[in-house]
């Protein structure tokens, strides 16, 4: 691509402080939207739900959380406090559905 061609394509604004990249991410945290979306889709739902739920096939299906360590400082931290989580929560325990956490390797130069 030419560097006209990547402007024409590219507007960085969502991504600057104070951008609707960082006022989703707020609004998110703030009202709980991240951590609702995490518990529905790590932890299985009482059997008592599933068991009035016909054809049910959630708790099949893989979750697969992608990181990568040279990214913004969030993502390794928040990988290590996830997986610092989920083994608390399978020595507890606690019904969890399938979870594989994916390190997407960085692109050697």
């Amino acid at each position: 691509m030419s560097q006209e061609d990547v402007l024409s394509a590219l507007h960085s604004a969502p991504t600057d402080p104070g951008g609707s990249d960082a006022i989703l991410l707020e609004a998110g945290i703030r009202h709980g939207l991240y951590a609702s979306l995490k518990e529905a889709a790590v932890y299985l739902p009482p059997s008592a739900y599933l068991e009035n739920v016909s054809n049910n096939h959630w708790p099949d299906v893989e979750v697969r959380y992608l990181w990568c360590d040279h990214s913004v400082w969030e993502m390794p931290w928040g990988t290590g406090a996830l997986q610092a989580e989920l083994e608390t929560s399978r020595r507890s325990g606690k019904g969890m559905g399938n979870i594989r956490l994916i390190n997407v390797p960085a692109r050697r130069r």
